[in-house]
């Protein structure tokens, strides 16, 4: 699963994405092992990455469980793609609903290698 999201993470910061988070969920809900959080400039912005990170997800798992909440609206995009949990939010919706403080107890992944330098 690791290999996974480390992809997902790649994937989101070529494409723009910042301020990518991943928080480990394990023994702390039974929703998701992992969150992934991160910033995007807008909903065209959100609508591109869900359907890259889509395309990944079963190009990686060749699994068709994919669904994706609140493309419409764009400003906060959840992704369940099983054991991951995507938040992408728009600046002003990360900021308001602070899930990085939320989950402040969840252990942080350690993304720097995976990042564009």
């Amino acid at each position: 699963m690791t290999n996974q999201i480390e992809e997902f993470v790649r994937l989101m910061d070529e494409n723009k994405s910042t301020d990518i988070t991943v928080l480990d969920m394990q023994g702390l809900t039974y929703v998701a092992d992992y969150f992934i959080i991160a910033t995007v400039m807008n909903k065209p912005h959100a609508d591109m990455i869900s359907r890259k990170l889509e395309e990944l997800n079963f190009k990686l798992t060749g699994d068709s469980y994919f669904r994706i909440e609140g493309k419409q609206e764009g400003e906060w995009v959840l992704i369940d793609a099983g054991d991951i949990i995507i938040h992408l939010f728009q600046k002003d919706m990360r900021t308001y609903y602070n899930l990085d403080a939320l989950w402040g107890d969840a252990p942080r992944v350690d993304v720097s290698d995976w990042l564009i330098e």
